[in-house]
C-alpha cells in the first residue's frame, strides 16, 4: 500500500469514529472545518458533515435535552385535538326538540344553544312536539300557549273562544267573540252557524225577502215568525241594521226559543211600539223564551214600558232604555243580567225586578251600568225596584240622581230575597235613598248605609257634581281629580276574579285578584 491509499483509508476511518461517538453521546470536541476530502475515482471533493458545534457532556445534560429533537415523554403535555376546543354545548337535543336541559324560557335545543319557540324557523311545529296542550307559538311572549287570534282554530267545543289576554281555549263571554254567530252567554259556546237571519228596514224589495244576508227581512218581527216556523226549539242569530223600527209591538213567540237579537256593525237598533195596551212594551219577551240582546235602545213609549221580561231569561248588553212613560225594564218571573247599559229618564222608575218563577234563590244581575234620574214625584221609587223573594247583585255600577217624592230614590227591597252591592256608587238626588233591609254593601261610595259592609265610604248628591262630568244623556263619566286632589272613587273598589275585564266604555281594568280599581261604571281616561 503506498502513502496516499494510507493516508485517505486513515481519514476515513477518523471520520466515521467522530461520528459514532456524537451518537453515542460521547465528549466530541471540535477544532473547527475540515478540509474537504478527495474521492479517488471522480477527482471531486466532498464535503464532510458540519462538526462545529459545542462539546455536549452526557453527564451534564438534563433529560429530554440531548442532541436529539425528539420531546421526553415524561415531560411533554398530551396533544390536544383542536375539533374539541371552545365551551361544552348547552343541549345535545336535535333542532327543534325540547331537550331537559334547557330552562322553561328557553326549552328548545338549536345548534347546541337553548332558544324559545319564537327563535326557530317553525315555532308551532316545536310547541306542538313539546305538548299538544300547547301547540302554538306566541311571538310576543316566546311560549308555547294553547292558541292565538290568528290560530283560534285550535280551540272547540265547550272552550270555542281563544282568550286573547291569556291565549288559553275558553267559554265565550261576549257575541262578539263567535264571528257571525252569537253566545249562548249561560254555556258559553257560539250559536250554530246554520240558524242565521238579517234584518235590514231599508232593503228595497221587502215583499222577496227571506232573511238572508242579501234578502234581510224588513221587520223584526218577521224575523221571529220565521225562526219559531223554521226550528221554534232552535238558537237563531239575528243580525239587525241600525234604524228605527216602528210597529205594533214586538214580542218573542213564548215556545221555549233561543234569539240573539243583535245590532249589526255596533250601531243602535231603536224599537217604538204604538201598543198601548196593559203592560205592553217596545218589546217583550215572553214566557219561556230566552233573549240575548245588544245594541238595543227601547224609548219614548208615551204608555208603558220600554222593555218587559215575563217568566224568561234576558240578557241585555250595551243598550238604553230611556224615557219611558213607566219603566225602563220591566221583569215579573224573569232572571234578568244587563252589561254595560244606561237605563234613565223613566218616570215611574228604572227597574223593576219581582218574583221567582218557580226557580230556587233565582239571581239577576246588573254589572257595569247606569241607572241614572229616573223617578218623579209620583213614583213609589226611583232607581230599582227587587221584590218576591228575588235576589239582585250589582257591581260595579252607578246608581245616580234618582228621585221620588216621599218614596226610595235609589233602591227599594220588599219581600225577601237578599241584595249585594260590590264597588259601585249609589246617590240619590233627594229623599230617602235606601229601603232595603238586610242588603250588603262593600267598597262603595252611598249616602247612606255606609256601615251595611266593608270599605264603603260616604257622599251626597253635591258630590256627583264633583265627582262626574255630564257629556252624554244618563251617562255619568268619572274625573280623575276632584279639585287638586285623586277621586275618592280611586283604589275604592277591589276587583276579583270573575269580574268584568272593562268599565263602561270598554277600557281595561285590573284583572289580579285584589288590585284596587276605580268604582262605579266609569273609569277616567
Amino acid at each position: 500500500m503506498d502513502r496516499a491509499s494510507y493516508t485517505w483509508i486513515s481519514s476515513l476511518a477518523s471520520l466515521t469514529c467522530l461520528v459514532l461517538v456524537a451518537c453515542n453521546g460521547g465528549p466530541v470536541e471540535t477544532t473547527g472545518t475540515t478540509d474537504a476530502d478527495t474521492d479517488p475515482t471522480t477527482g471531486s471533493t466532498t464535503e464532510g458533515p458540519d462538526l462545529t458545534t459545542t462539546t455536549v457532556d452526557p453527564s451534564t445534560t438534563e433529560p429530554g435535552t440531548s442532541g436529539s429533537t425528539e420531546p421526553d415523554p415524561s415531560t411533554t403535555e398530551p396533544t390536544t385535538d383542536s375539533t374539541s376546543t371552545g365551551p361544552a354545548p348547552d343541549c345535545l337535543a336535535e333542532d327543534g326538540v325540547a331537550d331537559e336541559a334547557c330552562d322553561a324560557a328557553t326549552p328548545f335545543c338549536s345548534g347546541g344553544e337553548c332558544v324559545s319557540c319564537f327563535d326557530l324557523a317553525n315555532g308551532d311545529e316545536a310547541c306542538a312536539g313539546q305538548s299538544e296542550d300547547t301547540p302554538v307559538c306566541e311571538q310576543n311572549s316566546a311560549t308555547c300557549v294553547e292558541c292565538t287570534p290568528d290560530a283560534a282554530d285550535k280551540c272547540s267545543g265547550a272552550t270555542p273562544i281563544c282568550d286573547e289576554l291569556s291565549y288559553t281555549c275558553d267559554k265565550c263571554t261576549e257575541h262578539q267573540q263567535c264571528g257571525a254567530t252569537a253566545c249562548n252567554l249561560e254555556a258559553g259556546i257560539c250559536f250554530p252557524e246554520d240558524l242565521i237571519l238579517y234584518v235590514d228596514k231599508n232593503f228595497n224589495d221587502c215583499d222577496n225577502s227571506d232573511g238572508s244576508e242579501g234578502a234581510p227581512f224588513c221587520t223584526i218581527q218577521l224575523a221571529l215568525d220565521h225562526a219559531v216556523t223554521v226550528n221554534p226549539l232552535g238558537s237563531w242569530t239575528i243580525w239587525i241594521a241600525p234604524g228605527v223600527y216602528s210597529q205594533d209591538t214586538l214580542e218573542t213567540p213564548g215556545m221555549g226559543i233561543k234569539l240573539a237579537l243583535l245590532g249589526a256593525g255596533g250601531g243602535q237598533v231603536t224599537v217604538e211600539s204604538s201598543n198601548n195596551d196593559q203592560n205592553a212594551a217596545n218589546f217583550a219577551v215572553m214566557t219561556g223564551d230566552t233573549v240575548y240582546m245588544r245594541n238595543f235602545n227601547l224609548s219614548n213609549h208615551s204608555s208603558y214600558h220600554g222593555f218587559r221580561c215575563e217568566s224568561g231569561v234576558a240578557w241585555i248588553d250595551d243598550s238604553r232604555f230611556n224615557d219611558n212613560e213607566q219603566h225602563g225594564i220591566y221583569s215579573i218571573d224573569c232572571t234578568l243580567y244587563m252589561r254595560r247599559s244606561v237605563v234613565y229618564s223613566n218616570k215611574s222608575g228604572g227597574v223593576v225586578i219581582h218574583g221567582a218563577n218557580g226557580m230556587d234563590d233565582p239571581v239577576s244581575k246588573i254589572e257595569t251600568s247606569f241607572i241614572t234620574e229616573n223617578g218623579s214625584p209620583q213614583a213609589t221609587f226611583g232607581g230599582l225596584q227587587v221584590a218576591d223573594m228575588h235576589n239582585l247583585e250589582i257591581s260595579y255600577s252607578s246608581v245616580l240622581v234618582n228621585i221620588t217624592n216621599g218614596g226610595v230614590s235609589s233602591l227599594q227591597c220588599a219581600s225577601g230575597g237578599t241584595t249585594n252591592i260590590r264597588n259601585s256608587v249609589v246617590v240619590a238626588l233627594a229623599g230617602q235613598s235606601f229601603d232595603c233591609e238586610g242588603v250588603a254593601i262593600n267598597n262603595s261610595a252611598v249616602d247612606e248605609l255606609v256601615d251595611a259592609g266593608m270599605n264603603n265610604i260616604m257622599a251626597t248628591a253635591s258630590d256627583v257634581d264633583g265627582w262626574f262630568s255630564y257629556m252624554n244623556p244618563g251617562i255619568y263619566s268619572a274625573e280623575a281629580m276632584v279639585g287638586d286632589e285623586p277621586s275618592p272613587l280611586t283604589d275604592l273598589a277591589l276587583w276579583s276574579e270573575g269580574d268584568p275585564r272593562t268599565d263602561f266604555d270598554g277600557d281595561l281594568r285590573p284583572m289580579t285578584d285584589g288590585t284596587p280599581t276605580f268604582a262605579g261604571a266609569d273609569i277616567p281616561e
